[in-house]
């Protein structure tokens, strides 16, 4: 009877080792799932972080390469100093229509003026705009009254980042009133009047076909890249 009862003990040791045993693996099955669950999860997010920063790498070069960043704005805003710590901030090649027109003309704005009268000029600067606008990977520098013309506006939006420097006519009095380059301010008005029948003709056409509007009025140029580079989101 002893024997019989040890007997049925046997079985439910038996039973409960086999029991715990099955928890032990179930257990270790189990922690071998959630380990590779969060190895797999960590995976996941690492491909997608590399995924995210390939894509904004992709676009930071690809817009290197092939956008262009085009500065319009009035005299004085400071369009060819600005163009040119922009370029060589995003490593991109930089040209001012003006200078582009002096390369080839050999002569400088104020002659060319002179002699073909200011449609002669504005004929050589669409021409100019229009080759330059072909380019990729560029930051352009325009006149300020390249925006008069409707070529050279379709041009400079359908091309690139168009950004309007936008100044006062106060500044501008301060930054042009020694200037004798500009052929538009070497007449019998005063100079004050002069800028604000040209600001009257113009701003709104910067506005028109700006995507970016930097105030560049009481900033040094180095902060107005810094702006600038901001407001692209790079």
């Amino acid at each position: 009877m002893i024997n019989l009862i040890k007997f049925k003990h046997i079985h439910y040791y038996i039973f409960i080792f086999i029991c715990k045993k099955y928890f032990i693996f179930l257990k270790s099955i189990f922690l071998i799932i959630l380990i590779f669950y969060i190895n797999f999860l960590k995976f996941i997010f690492f491909i997608t972080n590399l995924f995210i920063y390939l894509t904004f790498l992709y676009y930071y070069i690809h817009m290197k390469k092939n956008k262009n960043l085009f500065l319009i704005g009035p005299m004085g805003a400071g369009k060819s100093t600005i163009g040119k710590y922009l370029s060589k901030n995003l490593q991109m090649k930089f040209y001012d229509s003006d200078q582009e027109i002096e390369k080839r003309t050999g002569a400088d704005i104020n002659w060319v003026f002179d002699i073909e009268g200011e449609s002669g000029f504005r004929k050589r600067e669409t021409k100019i705009i229009s080759e330059l606008t072909k380019k990729k990977g560029i930051v352009l520098a325009t006149g300020g009254g390249s925006i008069l013309s409707s070529e050279n506006r379709k041009f400079l939006s359908a091309r690139g980042i168009v950004i309007y420097l936008n100044i006062t006519i106060e500044k501008q009095l301060l930054r042009t009133r020694k200037d004798k380059n500009r052929p538009l301010l070497q007449n019998k008005d005063s100079l004050k009047s002069t800028l604000e029948k040209l600001a009257k003709e113009r701003n709104y056409l910067y506005k028109k076909i700006s995507d970016i509007i930097i105030n560049a009025d009481n900033y040094s140029a180095k902060t107005i890249v810094q702006n600038i580079i901001k407001s692209l989101n790079l």
